[in-house]
């Protein structure tokens, strides 16, 4: 097996002198061929180390040395990678220093990039979260900094990550590996790398937990239809957690809800087309007699209520029916489930929910034991 040798030597074309600064090259040898590389670093000969090949006696020989040494790992990652698809072509190294003159670097390429897609506002937070985490982190700070090794690094340091107390969670994880391989495939269309470490096989990344989300059986709903309810507070959040079981908006979809924007239809139904606050994914949904009662009750316009004291609420609620740990996701995936129990395809349920895909779709609808045993029974 062939070896590769990179050495960095200082002034190989000795221009250097005593208060003149001679440049710091790569010297990439393997097969039997040569190739030097600029690594856009001079010093002077006081400032270099050939026997350690490093910088030294400058205020910034950390970072310097830091950058070097990573120019030297990427040669050999690109080497080893090329190998293995059964060519090594030298010249290509090029690129490994070319990306050292853009005028930016990887994090402020993120920072351009998040104003320019086309993502809705609650996106570009999450961004600016993964991007605040990626900064902390701070090793892939150039574009020759992206390879296969820093990635796993950066995997560990997010599993040994403490906020507030807690380990990250896993979707977390999973949500930064996926911004951050979104911006690096950015980068590839710009030019500005040539391709992307999550392609390879190497790399694994642990997906989000995708367990089934937890929704109520249409007797819980009736339960809570069905409360004795005085108090003006709790009555206008069993209205609105309702009005989520019968349309599965989300809360942040909720909140603006106008009965005003809905189209009225010849056979007096009530249809919503708008898209979700979240993703800004378009859906579609036709509003229950039920949902129009409540809708009406407020005239047209539904009350406004923080997350946080909807959810304290909506637990107040759920200690009245046996069920604890009621939350406001729980009517959107409540709606999904009434709506698979009922025969309704997952499609139809996808673009009702502002779904981009069946699988977020399945996560929500849970199909009760009663509609399987009536569907075994249908095979007989």
């Amino acid at each position: 097996m062939k070896i590769a040798k990179i050495k960095l030597v200082f002034d190989r074309r000795h221009k250097a002198a005593k208060d003149k600064e001679g440049a710091i090259d790569l010297r990439i040898a393997y097969g039997g061929k040569q190739k030097f590389l600029s690594t856009g670093v001079a010093v002077l000969p006081t400032q270099w180390d050939a026997k350690q090949e490093c910088v030294k006696f400058r205020p910034d020989a950390v970072a310097v040395n830091s950058m070097l040494r990573q120019l030297v790992n990427r040669c050999h990652e690109m080497i080893d990678e090329m190998a293995e698809k059964g060519a090594v072509d030298l010249a290509k190294l090029s690129r490994v220093t070319d990306s050292r003159t853009y005028d930016m670097t990887f994090i402020e390429y993120i920072n351009k990039r998040i104003p320019e897609r086309n993502v809705s506002e609650h996106t570009r937070n999450r961004y600016r979260c993964f991007v605040r985490a990626f900064e902390q982190w701070g090793r892939m700070m150039y574009f020759t900094d992206i390879t296969e090794s820093n990635i796993r690094s950066f995997d560990e340091w997010l599993h040994r990550r403490i906020v507030d107390g807690k380990p990250l969670m896993q979707s977390t994880i999973a949500t930064y590996h996926k911004y951050l391989k979104l911006f690096i495939n950015d980068a590839m269309t710009d030019e500005l790398v040539s391709d992307n470490p999550y392609q390879s096989k190497r790399i694994h990344i642990d997906k989000a937990e995708g367990g089934q989300i937890a929704c109520l059986t249409a007797e819980q709903v009736e339960k809570i239809e069905n409360l004795d309810i005085r108090d003006a507070s709790l009555e206008r959040t069993r209205d609105l957690f309702l009005f989520q079981c019968y349309t599965g908006l989300a809360y942040s979809d909720l909140m603006k809800f106008r009965l005003s924007d809905c189209e009225k239809e010849d056979d007096g139904s009530y249809r919503l087309n708008d898209r979700r606050t979240k993703t800004n994914t378009e859906y579609t949904l036709y509003l229950t007699d039920k949902a129009v009662a409540i809708a009406e009750k407020y005239d047209g316009i539904l009350p406004c209520i923080s997350n946080q004291k909807y959810n304290m609420f909506l637990k107040a609620i759920g200690q009245m029916i046996g069920e604890p740990k009621l939350h406001s996701h729980m009517g959107r995936s409540t709606f999904a489930s009434m709506m698979l129990n009922n025969g309704v395809s997952t499609d139809i349920i996808k673009h009702a929910l502002g779904h981009t895909t069946t699988l977020q779709t399945n996560r929500y609808a849970t199909m009760r034991d009663k509609t399987i045993k009536d569907a075994f029974k249908k095979m007989k």
